[in-house]
């Protein structure tokens, strides 16, 4: 759980998502074709295998990157090359 108060400023909050991406990049680099298909229960309910939770995911990171890309374009500014 992450709290305002403990990040703030926005080199903080950058520390954060690079220590958050850093993790998540060795999770994925550790699974095999077995993990992807273990089966995991969600805390808001039902079981889903590894593999799509991590296209679910993916896919609404897409999403919002469109809505986000979009709202710069409506604002006349161009979007970052990330």
């Amino acid at each position: 759980e992450y709290r305002l108060a403990d990040h703030p400023t926005v080199m903080a909050v950058k520390q954060v998502l690079a220590e958050t991406h850093a993790r998540t990049e060795a999770y994925l680099a550790s699974l095999d074709e077995a993990a992807l298909e273990r089966i995991i229960e969600a805390a808001w309910g039902g079981k889903f295998p590894v593999r799509w939770v991590i296209w679910h995911v993916l896919e609404h990171e897409i999403h919002h990157l469109g809505e986000i890309y979009l709202m710069l374009g409506l604002l006349g500014k161009e979007a970052p090359d990330v």
